[in-house]
């Protein structure tokens, strides 16, 4: 193929290249989170499928299905994006996990008014984890749940702009003199993988309690 450089079959790697070797890395060295993992978005997805009773029949409770789907979704995704070495691609996407998660409970409620402000485009989802902190006893959710999904959303908020932690994900402390395209893991932050992944675990795991609320 004419012009087909070195630098062109990287680029076709990246795109449609399976990653084989850095999704074996990491589900190598995160196997037990990994598990737990699946076991807990196995339990969510269930608890999910009673959603269809629900909405049945009731637009309003559709679109409240919809955000719980977008959160169960998200995560999977997410999840997927962080095997594959997208670190921070994945993190931009948790965000948007833990934002729909508000946004399911304060639509679930829909005499709070959002759910029709959300429908009129008068209403970020950006405010949904304040939101829900502000009206956590009358969504029946303990406010120390709504927090800590709150601290989650401040720390992948440093995934969502260009800051000094996606400078140093792009980066390997393994090989510091080395550039990368596409994912990309290094061994030296294996510490840092643990943590992240067992935090996923504990949004798995709250999932379905969430969505049977």
């Amino acid at each position: 193929m004419e012009n087909d450089t070195e630098t062109a079959a990287l680029i076709r790697r990246v795109l449609i290249g399976d990653g084989r070797k850095i999704r074996d890395w990491f589900t190598n060295h995160l196997s037990d989170p990994l598990e737990d993992f699946i076991l807990a978005m196995a339990s969510a997805l269930d608890a999910s499928g009673a959603l269809d009773e629900f909405a049945k029949g009731a637009v309003d409770r559709e679109k409240v299905a919809w955000l719980v789907y977008i959160a169960v979704q998200g995560h999977l995704i997410s999840m997927r994006l962080f095997l594959d070495g997208f670190l921070i691609q994945s993190g931009n996407a948790q965000r948007q996990v833990l934002e729909s998660i508000a946004m399911a409970l304060l639509c679930s409620k829909p005499d709070l008014g959002i759910l029709k402000r959300f429908d009129d485009d008068k209403y970020s989802s950006n405010k949904a984890i304040r939101d829900a902190i502000k009206y956590s006893d009358r969504l029946g959710v303990k406010r120390s749940a709504i927090q800590e999904i709150k601290k989650g959303a401040d720390f992948y908020h440093h995934f969502s702009h260009p800051s000094k932690m996606t400078i140093a994900l792009y980066g390997s402390l393994a090989n510091p003199d080395a550039s990368y395209i596409g994912g990309i893991y290094d061994p030296v932050k294996l510490p840092q993988y643990l943590k992240e992944a067992q935090s996923r675990v504990r949004i798995a795991k709250i999932l379905p309690n969430f969505i049977r609320e």
